[in-house]
């Protein structure tokens, strides 16, 4: 589902910029100087989902990764970091994921359930820590400015988005454009349907978009970030993403913090399905 009303991606980048804090609907529609009854009309019909439902099942999504990658921060805190006593948090999280934080934590913590990952039915072993420690870099990025469209829907689809994307761009893509993508679901916790994604290119900051232009602009804000770069195919990509999660984050001291988790690429080459990546995490 391509998201192309720009209230309503307004919208939903104010969700995720204000996860952490107590969140009405109300809220939401003044910050699109809408009233409640248009707006919730709009983004039902622009989502497919209404925006209480959107925000709860994100706060419940965005919280289960924060617990399996900030293993030192308690459960308690992290519910209360969500805007949830402790024990609202736990009825809320298992009702929505069908087990609750403290069994959903130790399995990320299980051993057997870290050293084995599956990608497109394909079955990956994890490096250990040492091996994506040494391929971390820790670094200051610049805030970046891009052109963007998002999605709700399956990751496997970006491979179909992003020619039609690029084409519809021509005029700003060159040899040395920065192509980024922006996931802000994990697709082992939430419904693969539902995942949202932007797919974007780096722009200058007075780069004008024509007026009939779908697509809209953001800001992807800078500061520190644990940088990954990751070869290969998307499989095998894939599959450094989630040991980047499961065995580096939860292992290296550091924490996520609520900036945007996002893909930078290096090497694109469809046509031998080889892609050289940078996963950079906010910490």
């Amino acid at each position: 589902m391509e998201i192309t009303n720009k209230t309503i991606n307004n919208a939903i980048e104010y969700i995720f910029d204000n996860l952490t804090n107590e969140l009405g609907v109300e809220e939401v529609a003044s910050h699109c100087n809408l009233s409640k009854f248009h707006f919730s009309r709009l983004f039902k019909k622009s989502t497919g989902e209404s925006i209480y439902s959107l925000i709860k099942r994100l706060k419940m999504e965005d919280s289960a990764i924060v617990l399996g990658a900030n293993t030192n921060n308690s459960i308690t805190n992290i519910g209360l970091g969500y805007g949830y006593s402790s024990s609202n948090y736990s009825s809320a999280f298992t009702k929505h994921h069908g087990i609750s934080p403290a069994k959903f934590r130790k399995l990320k913590k299980d051993k057997k359930f870290d050293l084995v990952s599956h990608v497109d039915g394909k079955e990956f072993i994890y490096q250990d820590f040492e091996y994506y420690n040494k391929n971390v870099v820790i670094q200051e990025l610049e805030d970046i400015r891009v052109i963007y469209r998002r999605y709700i829907g399956d990751y496997g689809d970006l491979v179909h988005h992003w020619p039609k994307f690029i084409d519809e761009h021509s005029w700003l893509v060159q040899d040395a454009s920065q192509l980024i993508d922006v996931c802000y679901s994990d697709p082992n916790i939430t419904d693969k349907s539902r995942c949202i994604y932007d797919i974007c290119i780096k722009i200058a900051p007075d780069t004008r978009l024509p007026l009939h232009s779908t697509a809209d602009t953001r800001i992807i804000k800078g500061g520190r970030f644990a940088s990954y770069l990751a070869k290969g195919n998307p499989s095998v990509i894939a599959h450094d993403y989630k040991g980047i999660f499961n065995v580096w984050l939860p292992n290296s001291g550091y924490s996520l913090d609520n900036r945007i988790r996002f893909d930078s690429y290096r090497v694109v080459n469809p046509d031998e399905q080889y892609f050289e990546v940078d996963i950079n995490l906010p910490i």
